[in-house]
């Protein structure tokens, strides 16, 4: 079985697009403005941008196919974790601070009659992976891959 993410929207495409202006009309700020003092202070600031969007990892399950960080998407909250995806299950083991937070462990057996479902998310590399089985529904947050992609294909369904 073949899963394919579903197609952008214009709108989402639109956001993206406003993005990389911003960003380019700060880069050009910068430049014209000729004060070579505020590119230090906007390299910092992209470090520590990065080391805020990283997202917090955990350990993958044993025997897993695929693993990579993800939040799980509940109630308009993001909580971080690890998703795994073995033949026939879908694991999500959440950092500790996601425990802390009360969250604990998603385990979804892939059976006949559940739902899966790749969207694309709200940055340029992101995926929502959504699964509908006999314990609900639960929405995960991850980076689009193409191992993501083969694994997802390979889950018994």
């Amino acid at each position: 079985m073949t899963r394919n993410i579903t197609v952008r929207t214009t709108r989402s495409w639109i956001v993206l697009f406003l993005r990389v202006l911003a960003c380019g009309f700060l880069i050009a700020a910068l430049i014209l403005h000729g004060d070579l003092r505020l590119v230090p202070i906007a390299i910092a600031l992209g470090c520590v941008l990065v080391l805020f969007v990283l997202r917090d990892r955990t350990q993958p399950s044993a025997g897993a196919d695929w693993s990579g960080s993800a939040d799980l998407l509940l109630k308009g909250k993001k909580f971080s974790g690890q998703l795994s995806l073995a033949k026939g299950r879908m694991i999500w083991s959440p950092t500790d601070r996601s425990h802390r937070l009360g969250v604990d462990e998603i385990n979804v057996n892939i059976v006949a009659g559940s739902e899966l479902k790749l969207e694309t998310g709200p940055a340029l590399l992101d995926v929502i992976v959504t699964v509908s089985g006999t314990a609900g529904k639960h929405r995960f947050l991850t980076h689009r891959s193409s191992s993501l992609k083969r694994a997802v294909d390979h889950l018994e369904m």
